[in-house]
Protein backbone atom coordinates (compact mmCIF):
# COMPACT_ATOMS: atom_id res chain seq x y z
CA UNK A 1 0.00 0.00 0.00
CA UNK A 2 1.29 3.34 -0.75
CA UNK A 3 3.77 2.50 -3.16
CA UNK A 4 3.52 4.26 -6.86
CA UNK A 5 5.30 3.00 -10.02
CA UNK A 6 6.92 5.11 -12.56
CA UNK A 7 7.67 3.85 -16.52
CA UNK A 8 10.36 6.07 -18.41
CA UNK A 9 10.52 3.20 -20.92
CA UNK A 10 9.75 3.28 -24.89
CA UNK A 11 6.58 2.93 -25.78
CA UNK A 12 4.62 0.16 -26.19
CA UNK A 13 5.94 -1.54 -23.03
CA UNK A 14 3.83 -4.86 -22.25
CA UNK A 15 2.10 -3.99 -18.84
CA UNK A 16 4.56 -6.94 -16.91
CA UNK A 17 7.58 -5.19 -18.67
CA UNK A 18 7.14 -2.97 -15.60
CA UNK A 19 6.62 -3.50 -11.98
CA UNK A 20 3.83 -6.03 -11.35
CA UNK A 21 2.35 -7.88 -8.74
CA UNK A 22 3.09 -11.93 -9.48
CA UNK A 23 1.49 -14.67 -7.06
CA UNK A 24 3.95 -17.26 -5.84
CA UNK A 25 3.97 -20.09 -8.56
CA UNK A 26 6.16 -23.30 -8.99
CA UNK A 27 7.09 -22.55 -11.97
CA UNK A 28 9.17 -19.40 -10.93
CA UNK A 29 12.07 -19.22 -8.32
CA UNK A 30 11.87 -20.32 -4.70
CA UNK A 31 11.17 -17.66 -2.42
CA UNK A 32 13.94 -18.73 0.49
CA UNK A 33 13.41 -17.45 3.57
CA UNK A 34 11.27 -14.91 2.59
CA UNK A 35 7.60 -15.25 3.77
CA UNK A 36 4.51 -13.59 1.69
CA UNK A 37 2.63 -14.79 -1.12
CA UNK A 38 3.37 -12.23 -3.50
CA UNK A 39 6.37 -10.48 -5.08
CA UNK A 40 6.87 -8.09 -7.71
CA UNK A 41 8.61 -8.68 -10.64
CA UNK A 42 9.71 -7.17 -14.08
CA UNK A 43 9.61 -8.92 -17.35
CA UNK A 44 12.55 -8.58 -20.04
CA UNK A 45 11.59 -6.55 -23.24
CA UNK A 46 13.59 -7.35 -25.96
CA UNK A 47 13.13 -4.74 -28.40
CA UNK A 48 11.82 -2.10 -25.98
CA UNK A 49 13.95 0.04 -23.55
CA UNK A 50 12.86 -0.21 -20.00
CA UNK A 51 13.56 2.72 -17.46
CA UNK A 52 11.01 1.11 -15.01
CA UNK A 53 10.68 2.58 -10.99
CA UNK A 54 8.73 0.82 -7.73
CA UNK A 55 9.10 3.75 -5.69
CA UNK A 56 8.06 3.32 -1.41
CA UNK A 57 5.45 6.13 0.64
CA UNK A 58 7.90 8.12 3.08
CA UNK A 59 8.99 6.34 5.67
CA UNK A 60 10.78 7.20 8.83
CA UNK A 61 13.86 6.75 9.40
CA UNK A 62 15.62 5.70 12.68
CA UNK A 63 19.61 5.07 13.48
CA UNK A 64 20.02 1.27 12.91
CA UNK A 65 17.29 0.91 10.44
CA UNK A 66 18.20 -1.35 6.87
CA UNK A 67 16.82 -2.05 4.06
CA UNK A 68 16.25 -5.81 3.40
CA UNK A 69 14.54 -6.94 0.58
CA UNK A 70 15.07 -10.26 -1.83
CA UNK A 71 15.67 -10.56 -5.60
CA UNK A 72 16.21 -13.60 -8.24
CA UNK A 73 17.26 -13.22 -11.54
CA UNK A 74 19.85 -14.24 -13.80
CA UNK A 75 23.31 -12.85 -13.54
CA UNK A 76 24.51 -13.84 -17.18
CA UNK A 77 21.62 -12.17 -18.53
CA UNK A 78 22.65 -8.64 -16.74
CA UNK A 79 24.90 -8.54 -19.53
CA UNK A 80 24.55 -8.25 -23.31
CA UNK A 81 25.31 -11.68 -25.33
CA UNK A 82 25.75 -10.78 -28.70
CA UNK A 83 29.46 -10.90 -27.52
CA UNK A 84 30.09 -14.32 -26.80
CA UNK A 85 32.06 -16.57 -28.21
CA UNK A 86 29.67 -19.57 -27.87
CA UNK A 87 32.23 -22.29 -28.54
CA UNK A 88 34.88 -21.26 -25.82
CA UNK A 89 32.16 -20.04 -23.62
CA UNK A 90 33.93 -16.31 -23.39
CA UNK A 91 33.24 -13.13 -23.82
CA UNK A 92 34.60 -11.34 -27.09
CA UNK A 93 36.14 -7.96 -25.63
CA UNK A 94 34.31 -6.09 -22.93
CA UNK A 95 31.08 -6.92 -21.19
CA UNK A 96 28.27 -4.56 -22.09
CA UNK A 97 25.74 -4.51 -19.43
CA UNK A 98 21.77 -5.16 -20.71
CA UNK A 99 19.88 -4.80 -18.04
CA UNK A 100 20.25 -3.84 -14.13
CA UNK A 101 18.68 -3.71 -10.64
CA UNK A 102 19.38 -0.94 -8.70
CA UNK A 103 18.33 0.09 -5.15
CA UNK A 104 18.15 3.76 -4.21
CA UNK A 105 17.21 6.11 -1.59
CA UNK A 106 16.28 9.89 -1.50
CA UNK A 107 15.73 12.02 1.79
CA UNK A 108 12.10 13.57 2.28
CA UNK A 109 11.94 17.32 3.42
CA UNK A 110 9.33 20.37 3.71
CA UNK A 111 11.24 22.32 1.50
CA UNK A 112 12.31 20.07 -1.31
CA UNK A 113 12.99 16.45 -1.94
CA UNK A 114 16.77 15.59 -2.75
CA UNK A 115 18.20 13.66 -5.41
CA UNK A 116 18.42 9.92 -5.62
CA UNK A 117 21.24 8.12 -4.30
CA UNK A 118 22.10 4.51 -5.51
CA UNK A 119 22.50 1.68 -2.73
CA UNK A 120 22.72 -1.28 -4.87
CA UNK A 121 24.10 -2.36 -8.58
CA UNK A 122 23.57 -5.70 -9.07
CA UNK A 123 25.24 -5.77 -12.04
CA UNK A 124 28.31 -4.59 -10.48
CA UNK A 125 28.65 -7.22 -8.14
CA UNK A 126 29.06 -9.49 -11.30
CA UNK A 127 31.36 -7.45 -13.49
CA UNK A 128 34.37 -9.34 -12.62
CA UNK A 129 32.86 -12.93 -13.04
CA UNK A 130 33.28 -14.98 -16.80
CA UNK A 131 30.31 -16.61 -18.73
CA UNK A 132 30.41 -19.53 -17.14
CA UNK A 133 30.62 -17.99 -13.46
CA UNK A 134 27.91 -16.13 -14.36
CA UNK A 135 25.81 -18.72 -15.74
CA UNK A 136 26.50 -21.07 -12.72
CA UNK A 137 25.64 -18.06 -10.15
CA UNK A 138 22.31 -18.47 -10.89
CA UNK A 139 20.49 -18.77 -7.37
CA UNK A 140 18.23 -21.50 -6.83
CA UNK A 141 16.25 -19.09 -4.40
CA UNK A 142 15.67 -15.11 -3.69
CA UNK A 143 18.69 -14.35 -2.57
CA UNK A 144 18.55 -11.87 0.71
CA UNK A 145 20.35 -7.54 0.71
CA UNK A 146 20.79 -6.21 3.43
CA UNK A 147 21.37 -1.86 3.00
CA UNK A 148 22.59 0.19 5.58
CA UNK A 149 20.73 3.86 5.85
CA UNK A 150 22.70 5.20 8.29
CA UNK A 151 23.16 8.53 6.85
CA UNK A 152 19.43 9.12 7.17
CA UNK A 153 18.53 8.67 10.84
CA UNK A 154 16.18 10.67 11.93
CA UNK A 155 14.44 11.96 8.70
CA UNK A 156 12.19 10.96 6.53
CA UNK A 157 13.39 8.74 3.18
CA UNK A 158 11.58 7.51 0.06
CA UNK A 159 13.44 3.78 -1.43
CA UNK A 160 13.09 2.81 -4.93
CA UNK A 161 14.12 -0.05 -6.83
CA UNK A 162 14.73 0.54 -10.61
CA UNK A 163 15.11 -2.11 -13.26
CA UNK A 164 16.65 -0.17 -16.49
CA UNK A 165 18.00 -1.79 -19.33
CA UNK A 166 16.94 -3.64 -22.47
CA UNK A 167 16.99 -7.16 -23.94
CA UNK A 168 18.22 -7.98 -19.98
CA UNK A 169 15.89 -10.95 -17.91
CA UNK A 170 13.33 -10.64 -15.66
CA UNK A 171 14.01 -10.06 -11.99
CA UNK A 172 11.88 -10.52 -9.19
Amino acid sequence: EGWTRESYGGEGLDPTQTWSVGMLNPSLPVPGPADGDFYMGVSFSSDIPQDEWMISPVIESKEGNELSFYWWGQPAFLFKMNNVDWETMEFIGDKEMAANLEVYVRAINDEDNSEWIRLFDLASKYMDLSLMELLEATPATMEKENLPLDGFAGGRLQVAFRYVGQDGDTMF
